[in-house]
């Protein structure tokens, strides 16, 4: 496996069991745990923010820790660990990056400094500037979340697809690979596409797909998806089975006529077969469950 693949994943505390042999088979392993290690001590708490892999990657090659497979680059190691630790903590200070990332079927609830609160979806990322806050309430945002924002200064969300603006209000973002909507629950949002800019009220929704956008109305006071449940209104079904994706944690591999058609209803977040069949019996689909978390779906033969 590719060594910053396998470095950024354990940054992140996602390594699989043999990612993690892996890991600890690098060359380098040892005297990257050695640098989190001196790093936290230099932490009134013993917690750091999360540290980039470019971040270790410079400090590594600055100090040139890494020499040759030798008793005495072992040692060099060890003593260059804290050099290294204070100069990571320099760089924590000069970018207070608050950063919250959600994994296949998680949720979770993120009260920010001004009591506004979001409700992360699935393999999502939110990332904001805890120093410039009070300043400038701006949020990074990838993937989905609600938010219950308190009334104050411009509150604004940048996705990779748009920016959206609000004062104080209720609003869902679903920001996905080519997908990009908006659904206003309370007061007012707007809305700033590279082509246009649209202010939603309650009851509206904002679709940006493949570069052509749509205004919807919507009847629910919040997203179903909070409720554990994942509701769709006219979506081509190759999103459904991302979204179902998403929230099992499973791989799935399409074999189907029509990947495009469009799908209306719904599917809980409970059992990972009734979902399938919530999804696949309108269309006339069969699916297979290869492993615990590999499905194949196919078009259903008479």
């Amino acid at each position: 496996m590719e060594e910053n693949y396998l470095i950024e994943k354990w940054l992140n505390e996602g390594l699989s069991a043999e990612e993690k042999l892996a890991f600890d088979r690098l060359e380098n392993a040892e005297a990257y745990g050695q640098i989190i290690q001196e790093a936290q001590r230099f932490s009134a708490s013993g917690q750091l923010p999360p540290i980039s892999l470019d971040a270790i990657a410079k400090r590594m090659a600055e100090k040139e820790v890494l020499e040759r497979p030798s008793f005495k680059r072992y040692y060099r190691a060890i003593a260059a660990a804290a050099i290294i630790a204070m100069g990571l903590l320099w760089m924590w200070k000069q970018t207070p990056i608050t950063s919250y990332n959600t994994e296949f079927g998680e949720q979770i609830v993120i009260l920010l400094p001004d009591a506004s609160e979001v409700t992360l979806n699935a393999k999502s990322q939110l990332v904001y500037d805890t120093d410039s806050w009070k300043d400038e309430r701006k949020l990074e945002l990838r993937g989905e979340a609600f938010f219950d924002v308190a009334k104050g200064a411009t509150f604004e969300v940048h996705t990779p697809q748009g920016i959206v603006r609000v004062l104080g209000t209720e609003f869902n973002i679903k920001e996905r690979s080519g997908w990009f909507e908006v659904t206003c629950y309370e007061g007012v949002v707007e809305v700033e596409t590279t082509t246009m800019t649209k202010k939603l009220f309650p009851g509206e929704e904002f679709r940006w797909v493949d570069g052509k956008s749509s205004l919807e109305n919507n009847l629910q006071d919040t997203p179903s998806w909070t409720r554990h449940l994942s509701s769709f209104d006219r979506v081509p079904i190759n999103e459904v089975f991302d979204e179902l994706e998403r929230q099992f944690g499973v791989n799935i591999t399409l074999k189907i006529g029509n990947p495009k058609a469009l799908f209306s209803g719904a599917f809980e977040h409970e059992n990972l077969d009734t979902a399938l069949q919530e999804i696949t019996k309108p269309f006339n689909l069969t699916y297979s469950l290869l492993t615990k978390d590999t499905v194949n779906i196919y078009d259903k033969t008479e």
